[in-house]
Order: structure tokens, then sequence, then C-alpha cells
């Protein structure tokens, strides 16, 4: 049976939902105010399966990436899935979001290195970076993924063939590499709702949807009185 897989990203900012269905991408929508994705996910969603005219019950897979990214919009998604799960029982599932965008760069921006480095601003002068190896058109993970000093990217891409990809891309023409950000390639619901077909179709086992954060949270709590 082909699998019917609802995918959401809540990661970087954009909130977004895809429905995989009968091999392909059978819907997609997004919104775009971080403030607001924790009141337009499930409507997002609910407004989705509606079009398609589909009930949870259709629905065999439940994913959603797990980061590294923004604190509060992986617990919305992750929340999203998980309260699904609970109330319908469909297996609820994570993607590295590093993983993702290495799979956007191979089969959207059309990479074909053998090597490809993930790097997403961290923000604060960081980015989170992991190596993927293309193994027929599949990312497979060539290192652990890290927080580095954006002074430090350019040290960690080895190999002649690395292609850098991601919202920080570095630039040629200096002795010292320097970075620059473009926000356009970063993963969204669509390629977390391929990859997981794509797990699926080889027979692997879709991880549990746990966060992944690299990073402490900014947020502090308060000092107890004395």
């Amino acid at each position: 049976m082909k699998p019917t897989i609802l995918a959401v990203d809540t990661a970087h900012g954009i909130c977004s939902a895809a429905l995989w269905r009968e091999g392909a991408v059978a819907a997609f929508i997004h919104y775009a105010e971080p403030a607001k994705q924790a009141e337009r996910l499930l409507p997002i969603i609910e407004s989705m399966l509606e079009k398609e005219k589909l009930t949870y019950g259709a629905l065999t897979h439940l994913v959603s990436t797990t980061g590294p990214g923004s604190f509060t919009g992986l617990r919305v998604g992750l929340a999203a899935i998980s309260g699904i799960h609970i109330a319908t029982g469909i297996p609820a599932a994570g993607l590295s979001t590093l993983q993702t965008l290495a799979w956007r760069g191979l089969h959207h921006e059309h990479i074909k290195t053998g090597m490809i480095a993930s790097v997403i601003d961290a923000h604060r002068g960081q980015a989170y970076l992991q190596l993927f190896t293309n193994q027929q058109k599949f990312p497979v993970a060539a290192s652990e993924p890290i927080l580095v000093e954006l002074a430090d990217v350019a040290t960690h891409l080895t190999a002649k063939d690395c292609t850098l990809f991601g919202n920080i891309a570095v630039l040629s023409g200096s002795t010292a590499a320097t970075l620059e950000l473009s926000e356009k390639n970063l993963p969204d619901a669509t390629d977390a709702a391929e990859m997981a077909a794509a797990l699926l179709a080889r027979g692997e086992t879709l991880a549990p949807a746990l966060p992944l954060y690299i990073r402490g949270p900014d947020a502090k709590l308060p000092k107890k009185r004395i």
C-alpha cells in the first residue's frame, strides 16, 4: 500500500504542511508569519485535508522536521503531530532539518557533487552544520550536526567536491571565505514529505519525532530570590 503522509515544518519561521499521496506531493499550504505558527498550523492541516476530501483516518504517517531551528517553532510542529498521533494512533516520526535541507539541494537545486554541507543560520554569529554524501540522490550523514562560528564554517569543508547549501553561502574571490544570508534555501514540508516517502520506499524505519536543538535555549529562568 502506498503511504499517505502528512508532513509539517515549523523550524524556521514559515509554517507549512504538505500531503504526500499516490506517489507525489498532492497538496501544500504555508503561512509566513512566525508569531502565529501555533494558531495557524492545525487550521492549515485541516483545510488541506478538507480540500483533498480526506480525514485523518486516511493518513498512514505523520512527519515533522525536528531541527535544529527555532525552539518555539520546533515545539509547534512536534506538538501538532504528537497530538494527532495520540488522538488517532497514526505513527509520528521526525526528520532532521539539516538532512531535509540536503535532500532539497539534491532534488530541487540539482546538486551533483559527492558531498553536501548543509548550513543553517543559527543567529548570534553562528551556524548549524552537517556534512552529507550523495548516494544515488539520497543524503547520507557523513558527520554529526554541530554548532560553529560563522568564521569557522569554511574550515569544515575539507572535501574538494563539497557544495555548501542552505541559507548561508560561501562567496568566492577572497582568501578568507565570507558569508552571506539567503532565505530561499531552507526546507519546507514538501521536502519532508518527499524524503519520508523515499525512506519508506527504501524499507527504512522513520526516526522518532524528537527535537534536535544542538544549542541551549536563549530564554533564561529567573534567578531565585534570596
